[in-house]
């Protein structure tokens, strides 16, 4: 009898041991000034009785930023966040996380290379989120509900496998400042409905596979920079009548219709929005026409396959993150810089 007690007590210390984690300082992700920070790295919760027994030995006595390196979960709950006392900021980095659930007291949320196919938001649910970032390959499309998040500012998905996207998705995001779409297999961008950003300031889609877009229906009447570099794109309707506020535009890197720049590139262009240090093809490195100083006409095979532009990086990064050393790396020795009185003096405007 004595001895069934005995290992039974033995059992319970160890599974109370086994569920309380060390809280880490050292965590290589996140801003050294952040007071609060908290890394937990390498760690493994299979079944739901590990996710409820969790516990952190706290550096603090609130955990303001928490990461989780190499975590492997089948879901990442809010339930299971709200264990995490005073947890404002999260970090998933590295690992398999396929799902996670969005906790409504976050400030923040960082998810990279770790599997990611799902974010969860619930409807009914009031979120304080100001700034989410999705980098993950295994994501092929925006969370359902992400116009939930009214709070957001800063909304940046990269290296993701995204091939089309409705930007009406976005509608109701009044505060959003920032919107980054980078770096991934974005051919389609559709916009059913007409979409209102009224406090967007910066909208980036460097480094996808778009080879037209139309801008008719963007109300982003506050954005200032507007960036398309490395991508296919051959012209952009109505942009000659869009964003009245805007002070600077990268257009270089893409395939760009000749007869487009003439016309209504022409009448964008007027507007003196140029970028004053925008980076174009040199004569002798462009195997098309000049128009402006920019590139078009391209020949048919000038732009890489997809798989060929993103590459599986190996080492510390991890197998999940995409390598854009192909959009964006080493690009400078084949560039100029021009400046804006060269380019309006070719458009005979100046």
């Amino acid at each position: 009898m004595w001895a069934v007690l005995l290992i039974s007590l033995l059992l319970s210390v160890n599974l109370s041991q086994s569920a309380n984690y060390e809280c880490s300082s050292d965590c290589p992700f996140h801003p050294t000034y952040w007071k609060g920070r908290c890394c937990i790295s390498n760690l493994a919760l299979l079944n739901p009785s590990e996710m409820n027994e969790f516990k952190i030995r706290p550096i603090h006595a609130n955990h303001i930023v928490v990461t989780f390196a190499n975590l492997t979960t089948k879901a990442l709950t809010s339930k299971f966040l709200k264990h995490i006392k005073g947890l404002k900021h999260l970090h998933v980095v590295h690992g398999n996380v396929p799902s996670i659930q969005l906790s409504p007291n976050l400030l923040s949320l960082h998810v990279a290379g770790c599997g990611l196919e799902k974010l969860i938001i619930n409807e009914q649910d009031s979120y304080k989120l100001q700034t989410l970032e999705l980098q993950d390959p295994a994501l092929t499309k925006l969370p359902t509900g992400i116009n939930k998040l009214t709070h957001l500012t800063k909304l940046i998905i990269s290296h993701t496998k995204i091939k089309m996207l409705n930007l009406s998705e976005l509608q109701g995001l009044n505060e959003l400042q920032e919107l980054r779409i980078r770096y991934g297999f974005l051919d389609t961008i559709h916009t059913g409905q007409r979409l209102s950003l009224p406090n967007l300031r910066l909208f980036q889609l460097t480094g996808n596979l778009l080879s037209s877009l139309d801008v008719s229906n963007w109300d982003m009447p506050n954005m200032r920079r507007f960036d398309v570099t490395h991508n296919r794109l051959k012209k952009i309707d109505h942009l000659s009548t869009a964003f009245p506020e805007l002070k600077i535009i990268r257009l270089w890197r893409n395939d760009w219709s000749c007869q487009w720049l003439r016309e209504d590139g022409r009448k964008f262009l007027s507007r003196n929005v140029i970028d004053p240090s925008m980076v174009i093809l040199p004569d002798e490195d462009c195997t098309g026409s000049l128009e402006a100083g920019i590139c078009c006409d391209l020949p048919p095979g000038t732009f890489p396959q997809p798989e060929e532009r993103f590459r599986h990086c190996a080492g510390d990064k991890g197998p999940n993150f995409v390598c854009s050393e192909l959009t964006d790396g080493n690009v400078a020795k084949y560039q100029r810089m021009t400046p804006r009185a060269e380019i309006l003096q070719a458009l005979k405007l100046n």
